[in-house]
């Protein structure tokens, strides 16, 4: 443990080679403390490493492949090296299947912090439209079942659901299985309210945040608002078997037949693949599908999506390596053309976290 302590302070004190030679002197004196491989690896990363923390991580897996801190940092050292999103949905399947670890890890919410979907919203596209008038409304199905979502999308939503979006609704989350457990919030209110806050979404709430947003970007508050209240979708009916669930149905008619809430609906589907492995075929090939026909219209025209419908591809589990490198693709193209919205809006979220702390 001296080795251990004197390695922690040498490198807080900057001392990067000392501290990496204490803990390798703790590792001799009990290799089987993992804990140790785990933090001579993060060091090592952390000083541009990459391969030799690597080394260092897959030592301690061979010795315990389920140790918590080893499995915690092998899965964000490979994330770091390749940016595949399958180390982190490994990761938090882990941590699902895990809940009793030996102490808190903060490696999945390091990873998706400011990336596009996966710990924060994109830019929205420029608006063509309102909620409530997009879509094919008409006279519903032909069977006399429930009418299309788009032509639901009509009443506001009652008071108790519009506080507790606006308590609720913000720009960035930890991850995405954080986000999900977030909009259990949202869980009692009945479909009507919910359709009720996309057609009519709430004023920004009187807070730091709500300030901030109203000022600076109006815009952003609406995409909270269709980000949250899809996710508040998820937790509709969770009783219902996923395939021909109330909240699938409405979520993918969202997605096909409102544009303005498509991109919202498409990450509710993608944050179900993340909690729940057995939906993971079905919503890799609805984004499949519709990355398809993106890919395709670019060719003809500018689709002002793109970007962000391919950043939320790459954070869909289970997508195949041909969807993988055409969304790849499209984001490099896109992200080229919009650095400076992606910039500003970082900016506006470091504003966001600090005035709302």
């Amino acid at each position: 443990m001296g080795e251990v302590w004197l390695g922690y302070a040498l490198r807080s004190a900057g001392r990067t080679r000392e501290a990496l030679a204490a803990l390798r002197r703790a590792v001799e004196h009990d290799p089987d403390d993992l804990a140790v491989y785990a933090d001579i690896a993060g060091t090592l990363a952390d000083h541009g490493r990459l391969d030799e923390a690597l080394r260092w991580i897959e030592r301690a897996l061979a010795r315990n492949p389920s140790f918590d801190c080893a499995v915690h940092t092998a899965h964000r050292l490979r994330f770091q090296r390749d940016g595949e999103v399958r180390h982190l949905v490994a990761l938090a399947d882990f941590v699902r299947d895990h809940p009793d670890d030996s102490h808190e890890h903060g490696d999945l919410a390091e990873c998706c912090r400011g990336r596009p979907w996966l710990g924060q919203v994109t830019p929205a596209p420029p608006a063509t439209g309102t909620a409530a008038t997009v879509g094919r409304p008409g006279t519903g199905p032909a069977d006399g079942s429930e009418p299309t979502v788009a032509a639901r999308l009509t009443s506001p939503p009652s008071a108790e659901a519009a506080r507790r979006l606006r308590q609720l609704a913000h720009p960035a989350w930890p991850h995405p299985p954080a986000a999900y457990d977030a909009a259990v919030g949202l869980a009692t209110l009945d479909l009507a309210d919910l359709l009720g806050l996309l057609a009519h979404p709430p004023e920004t709430p009187q807070t730091a945040l709500g300030r901030v947003l109203a000022g600076q970007d109006p815009a952003l508050w609406l995409r909270c608002v269709q980000v949250w209240t899809c996710l508040g979708l998820l937790h509709h009916r969770t009783d219902e078997p996923w395939p021909d669930s109330t909240r699938r149905r409405v979520l993918v008619e969202l997605a096909h037949e409102v544009p303005e809430v498509a991109e919202a609906a498409l990450f509710a589907l993608v944050t179900a693949a993340w909690v729940d492995p057995s939906v993971r075929t079905d919503v890799a090939a609805l984004v499949t599908e519709r990355l398809a026909a993106v890919a395709t219209a670019v060719r003809h025209h500018p689709v002002p999506t793109a970007a962000s419908l391919a950043h939320l591809a790459l954070a869909t589990p289970d997508l195949d390596p041909e969807t993988i490198a055409t969304a790849r693709t499209l984001a490099g193209v896109t992200v080229r053309k919009r650095r400076g919205a992606t910039r500003a809006l970082r900016a506006l979220l470091r504003r966001l976290l600090r005035r709302s702390a």
